[in-house]
């Protein structure tokens, strides 16, 4: 996981449906979204694992352009209206990051997720 930065994709499945997900590391801390604008449900990332807005402080649709915090998924601005992403239960250990179980919520693809 990279210290700053580029993002890396994942895949789970929740609620029988398969859908991207991401993870990036901010403010020393590692954060999970599932991969989806709250406004439009497109992935948020043109170039894979590029996430963050020009200045690194926002989460960034390359869409449309919606911002969101990226410790907690907030809309802070754009046409999301408000709506944050859904926020997925990470944890590192050891410099490697992990999903947590939940009962709606399974790990399918890691691509760089353990």
């Amino acid at each position: 996981m990279p210290a700053t930065g580029r993002g890396v994709r994942f895949t789970v499945s929740r609620r029988g449906e398969t859908v991207p997900a991401f993870v990036v590391r901010f403010d020393g801390r590692v954060h999970g979204y599932l991969n989806r604008c709250s406004h439009r449900s497109l992935e948020l990332d043109w170039i894979e694992g590029e996430y963050f807005d020009a200045f690194g402080e926002h989460l960034l649709c390359a869409t449309h352009g919606a911002r969101y915090a990226p410790a907690s998924g907030t809309c802070v601005d754009g046409p999301c209206g408000g709506a944050g992403l859904v926020k997925l239960p990470v944890f590192e250990d050891g410099g490697d990051v992990y999903l947590e179980a939940e009962d709606d919520i399974h790990l399918v693809n890691s691509d760089g997720i353990p």
